[in-house]
């Protein structure tokens, strides 16, 4: 085979497999502003956290990871919550939330209905005060210190799908608007450019993180090729 034939092959392979990948719904979101209506600087804010949802057979898989090397956080720094919008039918059981890896949320809400295992907060429905979303919020929340900021937390909300209950916003009067989740931290500390006095609570921007499946499969087949090429020259 020369190399222009590899050079086909593997653009072909790239497409297809993007297609086979594509069926398999994909979101990230990047918690990189303050929850604040007057920080005290202009963005750009570096990410404090990301979370991706995949759509699977099973429902939905969460992966929860905070940026470690964000310089607002300390050797005592820990995950304290999570709220994102949520839409859709309310009858998610309490059986829904099925930890995957990593630390384990101590206590869940959906929209109205509480079905942890411990008392709700008073706020368990609200994302923060002010912010407003179609049906409620899924709010998660992690004993402290269960969840440091070097531990990555997967979960599975079964029966369900991204469109189905988790692809809308949030919205709030005097502050960050729209988004899609809010992220809950202790125990930060003030770091350069950063908002003043440092919040413990960071929002999403209005948009998901674009990163197209098909140009990393194409970028991986083109770098294969390179290689190829290289390797019949020698």
């Amino acid at each position: 085979m020369n190399k222009f034939s590899a050079a086909f092959s593997a653009i072909v392979f790239s497409i297809l497999l993007a297609g086979t990948t594509a069926q398999a719904a994909t979101v990230t979101w990047d918690f990189n502003f303050p929850a604040t209506g007057n920080p005290s600087v202009d963005p750009p804010y570096p990410s404090m956290a990301t979370l991706t949802l995949v759509d699977t057979l099973a429902g939905v898989q969460f992966t929860l990871d905070p940026n470690e090397v964000h310089p607002g956080y300390g050797l005592n720094s820990t995950v304290d919550a999570l709220n994102i919008a949520f839409t859709g039918p309310d009858n998610l059981a309490s059986s829904a939330y099925q930890s995957d890896s990593g630390p384990v949320a101590d206590a869940t809400s959906f929209s109205n209905t509480y079905v942890a295992i411990v008392p709700a907060p008073a706020n368990a429905a609200n994302m923060d005060t002010g912010y407003t979303s179609a049906d409620g919020q899924l709010k998660l929340t992690w004993r402290n210190p269960d969840f440091d900021v070097n531990d990555i937390s997967v979960w599975t909300i079964l029966g369900t799908t991204i469109d189905l209950n988790f692809s809308i916003l949030a919205t709030a009067n005097n502050k960050p608007s729209p988004t899609f989740g809010i992220f809950s931290v202790s125990r930060l500390s003030q770091f350069p450019g950063g908002p003043v006095p440092n919040p413990s609570n960071w929002v999403t921007g209005p948009s998901p993180v674009p990163v197209p499946a098909a140009f990393w499969l194409f970028g991986t087949a083109l770098i294969g090729f390179i290689g190829f090429s290289r390797r019949t020259k020698v």
